[in-house]
């Protein structure tokens, strides 16, 4: 959800992408509507009416959405991991952490504050524990972060040993060695960091493979993809770190490939813009997700969740994009561009000093 324009990635979009790289934005565009589709149908966790298949189709998704998500985030990041240590410093950690930290706050008071009428429940001690435990719609900004920080404190070991030392972790997690839960946020990256090293040490190969996409080994790809899921879900070895692995490239692989047929063919325009936007969909889309079900569950009486999650979905792409264009140039833009009195901030960390300029 970083900014691949340029370096500036504190600045609103104005443009999609377009050409080679616009399928990286298309890209982006589809991960983020697999995450807001993810926590549309989280919010029937509790229904016993919710059709299974609609659970299935969504745990089937586990290897394809944040993987994917972690991988395209590391394709434009050596840039930044090897680049000066105060714009690293900034870009970095001061943006991610400013988003991570304003976020939470606004999530939390609107999740603390709507108790009463969603179906969960958020306790007041929830915000005091963020930095190992996130809320559950914001973590990813923390995780990417500390992934950004992890390579750049490890620039001086070898990609392969990094690469495997993080697949390593991975099946640790996977094979449940350590207990889940303690500290969520190391669960995100042990189980999603390599994702991210591989995005960002075999980002040339990744781009110059996929411009030369074509239509038979993509096919190939998809049906390995489904022949290797429906085989490891219905087995109940999914999460074997093998199949969880392969199953995550398979996807990849056939996502971007796909994405590039449909971007050299004119069909991927609606998702170069929906991923444009997709850092603020992905901070704003817990409102629109859970407000839709609300006003269609309880004040229209409508709950069938085939049509509340694909409108549920549908509101939170809209919103974020016009909550963005809205906002920019106002005196509220500080909600989705961080200050300059907070960025050029004078800051020391153990990979360098950051200078006020």
């Amino acid at each position: 959800m970083t900014d691949i324009r340029s370096d500036n990635s504190n600045a609103a979009p104005t443009q999609p992408l377009v050409g080679r790289l616009g399928w990286i934005d298309a890209v982006k565009g589809l991960t983020i509507i697999f995450v807001v589709l993810h926590h549309s149908i989280a919010g029937f966790r509790f229904d016993p009416t919710f059709p299974e298949w609609i659970r299935t189709f969504n745990y089937s998704l586990d290897p394809v959405r944040m993987p994917l998500f972690f991988l395209v985030a590391g394709l434009f990041a050596k840039k930044a991991i090897d680049g000066p240590a105060d714009k690293f410093i900034r870009g970095k950690v001061i943006y991610f952490l400013y988003f991570y930290l304003l976020w939470s706050m606004i999530i939390f008071t609107f999740r603390f504050g709507l108790n009463a009428i969603t179906n969960s429940t958020t306790y007041w001690w929830e915000i005091l524990i963020i930095p190992w435990d996130p809320l559950p719609t914001i973590w990813f900004l923390y995780a990417l972060m500390l992934s950004f920080v992890i390579l750049r404190l490890l620039r001086g070991v070898p990609p392969v040993y990094i690469v495997g030392f993080a697949a390593i972790i991975q099946a640790q997690f996977l094979l449940n060695v350590w207990p889940e839960g303690v500290v969520v946020i190391a669960d995100k990256l042990a189980k999603l960091f390599v994702y991210f090293a591989i995005g960002v040490y075999a980002s040339e190969w990744i781009r110059s493979s996929a411009v030369k996409a074509r239509a038979l080994p993509v096919i190939a790809l998809w049906i390995g993809f489904l022949g290797l899921s429906i085989a490891a879900l219905s087995g109940g070895f999914e999460k074997l770190p093998l199949v969880y692995f392969s199953l995550s490239a398979l996807s990849a692989s056939a996502i971007i490939g796909t994405v590039v047929l449909a971007s050299n063919a004119g069909k991927a325009k609606w998702l170069v813009t929906i991923g444009s936007f997709s850092l603020y969909i992905y901070l704003t889309h817990f409102l629109p997700v859970a407000g839709t079900r609300i006003i269609l569950s309880k004040i229209l009486g409508i709950t069938e969740p085939l049509v509340v999650i694909p409108l549920s979905v549908l509101a939170a792409l809209v919103f974020g994009i016009v909550f963005c264009k809205v906002l920019t140039g106002s005196r509220l833009q500080w909600l989705i561009k961080v200050p300059d009195r907070v960025l050029n901030r004078t800051l020391s960390l153990p990979f360098g000093t950051a200078t006020r300029t």
